[in-house]
C-alpha cells in the first residue's frame, strides 16, 4: 500500500477516536446531572410533611404543605382529597413506599356538665337542679396520600445516547459515594423528626393524660358532694357535713328553738346587776341566709375551684351563724354606761406620811391604790359572742384596773432619795465622852430637819447658843489655832460632816469657814468650824447652805458604830430629797501645795515668865510649814469625772518659831 494511502487512514481513525472520546465524556456529564437531579428530587419529596388543623365547626382539615416549590399542587391535592372523601379508608395494598398514609391528628373537643340550682333558699325545701349536657365531636381522621416524587428536575433531558454502531463508547462506573450519603441524610432527618416531633409528642400525651386523671379524681372528689354539705361546715355550732339543705335546715331550727329564749344576768361579786335580752341587744335570726353562705363553701365555681374549697375547709372549717346584731346599740350602749357609773372605783396616789430620822428608814407613805372601771366594750363583745352561740347563762362585769399616777416607789426614786452622805471617825484616844455627847446633842438638834425648797439651813440657827442650859457639856476645842476648855467642844465635827453630805448632794453652799489648823477627822479643806457661845461677847462662825432643788431636803444625823469595827464611833449624817440625775454623783476633792515656815521669832521674857537671864531661852512655839488648798467640786457620771467646779481655796498659814529670851544679866560670882 503506499505511503500516502496509509497516512490518510490513519489520519481519519485518529479524528473518529478523538470524536469518540468527546461523546463519552458528554454522556458521562449528562448522567451526573441526572443523576444529582433525581436525588434533589428524592430529598425534597422526603422533606414535604402535612400540616393539619381543625377547622372551626365541622370538625374538618386543612392541609399546608411545608416545601414551598411543591407545596401549591398537594395542597391542591389535599383539599380535593378532604372534600371527596371525608373519611377515606387506608388500603395498604395500594401503596408502599414513599406513598404510606399520613395520618392527621384530629380535633377533639370534649363536652362538660353543669349544674343549675333552681334557688333552694328560697323554696325552703331541698335543690332542685336542671343538667344539660354539651355532646362530644367525634373525631374525624383523614389520611393524605402524597403525590409521587416529580420527574428530573426541568432543564435536564436525559441524555441521548450515540449511536453505538458509528460512535463506540465506553461504559462508565457507577460513582460509589452515592449511596453513604444518601442514607446519612435519612438517619439525620429520621433523627430530627425523632427528637424534635416524636418525644415531645409522647409527653406531651403522656402529661395530658395524667391531667386528665387527676381532673377525674377531683371531679369524683368533688361529686360526693353535689346534694350534700361539705366536711368542716357549720352553722350555729350544728355540724352540717354530709346533709342535704332539707336535714340541714331541720337541725338548725330545732337547734335555734331549742335555744331561742335567749338572755344574760350580768353579775357582780355573784349578785345580778341586770339582765340582757334579745330585745337589748337588737338581734336578728336568718336561717337561709346563713345555710347559703354554708352552702357556698365547696359548691361554687368550677371542679378545681370546688375542689380548692373542699381542702381549705379541711384547715380552717366555716363557722356560720344565723343570728345577726343590730347596728343600733344605743340601748345596750346605755344599760353598760349605767352599770360602769355605779362601778368605778378611782385610783389613789401614793402620799408622804412622815419623816422619822431615827427608824432605819426614815420615811412612811400612804400607799397606792388601783382602782377598777368597767370595760364596755369587751362585755358588749362577749354578750354578742353568747348571743351568735345562743347561750344563756351569767357574765360577771369585766373590769379594767386602772393604776395610779404616783406609786411609793415611784415617791422614794424621784422626792425621797439619798442625794448626799458623809460620815467622819471619831477618835477613841482624843474624843473624851464630853467630847461625844456634845455631837450627839447637836445631832439630835439637827436630825430631823426638814428644808423646803429656797430655803436656808443655819447650824447655828437651828444647834443654837452651845451652853449647859441647852444639853452642852464642857469640853476642848480650837479657839484662834489654840487648844482651850469650853462649853460644846466637838460641835465642829458636826458641822463638818454635814457639810461634806451637803457638798456631796449639790446643795449651794453658802458660809463655811475652815479651822485655823488641821484636824484629825478630815483632810484640809474638808472641814467647817462653828462657833457661838455668850461669853465670848456673842462671836458667831455659822455654816449654811440653801435648798436649790425642787422638792424639801431631809436630814438624817446621828453618832453610830463603825460598820468595820463595832468599837469605834463615827459621825454619820445622810441627806434626802430629789434624786440626782442618774448615775451621778460629787464629792469634793483637794489638792495640798505647803507654804515654807518664817524665821524664828526671838522675844524677851521682860516679865521672866519663862527665863530671867539673858544667856537663858525658851522655845514657846515650834516652826511648822503653812499649807495651800485648793478645793474643787467634781461631778462623776458612772463614777467617771464629767465636771469639775473650783471652789475657795483655804489657807493654813504657817507658824514661826518662838523663842523667849531673859532679860537680866548672869551676876558674877
Amino acid at each position: 500500500m503506499p505511503e500516502e494511502i496509509k497516512r490518510r487512514r490513519s489520519a481519519k481513525y485518529e479524528a473518529l477516536d478523538a470524536q469518540r472520546r468527546a461523546a463519552a465524556e458528554e454522556e458521562a456529564r449528562q448522567a451526573e446531572k441526572a443523576a444529582a437531579a433525581r436525588e434533589a428530587a428524592e430529598a425534597d419529596s422526603a422533606k414535604t410533611a402535612v400540616h393539619t388543623e381543625p377547622m372551626t365547626d365541622t370538625g374538618g382539615l386543612r392541609y399546608r404543605v411545608g416545601n414551598e416549590n411543591r407545596g401549591n399542587a398537594r395542597f391542591g391535592e389535599a383539599q380535593r382529597m378532604a372534600a371527596s372523601q371525608p373519611n377515606p379508608v387506608y388500603d395498604p395494598t395500594q401503596m408502599s413506599g414513599a406513598n404510606q398514609p399520613v395520618q392527621a391528628e384530629p380535633y377533639y373537643q370534649s363536652g362538660a356538665w353543669a349544674r343549675q340550682p333552681s334557688s333552694p333558699w328560697q323554696s325552703g325545701a331541698g335543690g332542685d337542679y336542671a343538667a344539660y349536657e354539651q355532646p362530644e365531636q367525634a373525631p374525624q381522621v383523614v389520611y393524605y396520600v402524597p403525590q409521587q416524587p416529580a420527574d428530573p428536575a426541568p432543564g435536564y433531558p436525559p441524555a441521548q445516547p450515540a449511536d453505538k454502531a458509528q460512535i463506540p463508547t465506553k461504559k462508565k462506573k457507577k460513582q460509589k459515594w452515592i449511596l453513604p450519603t444518601v442514607l446519612g441524610s435519612v438517619a439525620a432527618v429520621l433523627a430530627f423528626v425523632f427528637l424534635f416531633v416524636v418525644l415531645p409528642t409522647i409527653q406531651n400525651n403522656r402529661d395530658r393524660a395524667l391531667a386528665e386523671e387527676e381532673l377525674a379524681r377531683k371531679a369524683a372528689a368533688v361529686a360526693v358532694y353535689d346534694t350534700t354539705f361539705c366536711e368542716n361546715v357549720f352553722v350555729d355550732g350544728v355540724d352540717l357535713s354530709g346533709m342535704s339543705i332539707a336535714q340541714a335546715r331541720e337541725a338548725v331550727e330545732q337547734h335555734s328553738a331549742e335555744n331561742f329564749a335567749w338572755s344574760v344576768n350580768l353579775t357582780w361579786n355573784g349578785e345580778t346587776v341586770q339582765t340582757v335580752s334579745e330585745y337589748d341587744l337588737g338581734i336578728h335570726i336568718d336561717i337561709n341566709k346563713a345555710l347559703e353562705d354554708a352552702w357556698n363553701r365547696g359548691h361554687v365555681g368550677d371542679t378545681e375551684q370546688r375542689y380548692a374549697d373542699m381542702e381549705a375547709l379541711k384547715v380552717t372549717p366555716h363557722e356560720g351563724y344565723s343570728v345577726t346584731m343590730s347596728d343600733d346599740t344605743s340601748r345596750l350602749d346605755a344599760m353598760l354606761a349605767l352599770i360602769a357609773q355605779d362601778h368605778y372605783i378611782p385610783a389613789q396616789d401614793a402620799t408622804f406620811a412622815g419623816f422619822n430620822p431615827d427608824a432605819t428608814d426614815p420615811f412612811t407613805f400612804n400607799p397606792e391604790q388601783y382602782g377598777a372601771m368597767l370595760d364596755a366594750e369587751g362585755m358588749k363583745r362577749q354578750l354578742e359572742a353568747m348571743a351568735e352561740n345562743r347561750q344563756s347563762g351569767a357574765l360577771e362585769l369585766m373590769m379594767v384596773p386602772l393604776a395610779p399616777a404616783v406609786t411609793e416607789e415611784s415617791l422614794r426614786a424621784t422626792q425621797y432619795a439619798l442625794r448626799g452622805q458623809s460620815t467622819t471617825p471619831i477618835s477613841m484616844t482624843k474624843s473624851t465622852e464630853e467630847r461625844n455627847n456634845n455631837i450627839r446633842r447637836a445631832f439630835e438638834l439637827v436630825s430631823g430637819t426638814v428644808i423646803q425648797p429656797g430655803k436656808q439651813f443655819s447650824f447655828n440657827g437651828i444647834v443654837g447658843l452651845r451652853t449647859l442650859e441647852n444639853g452642852f457639856f464642857p469640853a476642848e476645842e480650837y479657839v484662834s489655832g489654840m487648844h482651850e476648855d469650853g462649853i460644846g467642844g466637838g460641835v465642829c465635827q458636826a458641822s463638818t460632816t454635814i457639810y461634806q453630805a451637803a457638798a456631796r448632794a449639790n446643795l449651794q453652799i453658802d458660809k463655811r469657814t475652815p479651822h485655823s489648823m488641821a484636824v484629825n477627822y478630815t483632810d484640809y479643806g474638808k472641814d467647817a468650824t462653828v462657833y457661838w457661845w455668850a461669853g465670848k461677847g456673842g462671836q458667831k462662825i455659822d455654816f449654811a447652805f440653801t435648798n436649790n432643788t425642787n422638792y424639801p431636803i431631809y436630814i438624817k444625823a446621828a453618832v453610830q458604830s463603825s460598820e468595820k469595827n463595832k468599837k469605834n464611833l463615827v459621825c454619820n449624817v445622810w441627806i434626802y430629797g430629789e434624786a440626782l440625775e442618774p448615775g451621778v454623783t460629787y464629792d469634793l476633792v483637794t489638792e495640798e501645795v505647803p507654804i515654807p515656815a518664817p524665821e524664828p521669832e526671838i522675844k524677851r521674857d521682860k516679865d521672866a515668865k519663862y527665863v530671867l537671864y539673858e544667856d537663858e531661852q525658851y522655845e514657846t512655839q515650834k516652826a511648822e510649814e503653812g499649807t495651800e488648798v485648793h478645793r474643787w467640786l467634781v461631778k462623776y457620771l458612772n463614777k467617771k469625772e464629767v465636771e469639775r467646779t473650783e471652789l475657795e481655796p483655804d489657807i493654813y498659814a504657817p507658824k514661826p518659831q518662838i523663842i523667849y529670851v531673859g532679860t537680866r544679866k548672869r551676876p558674877e560670882n
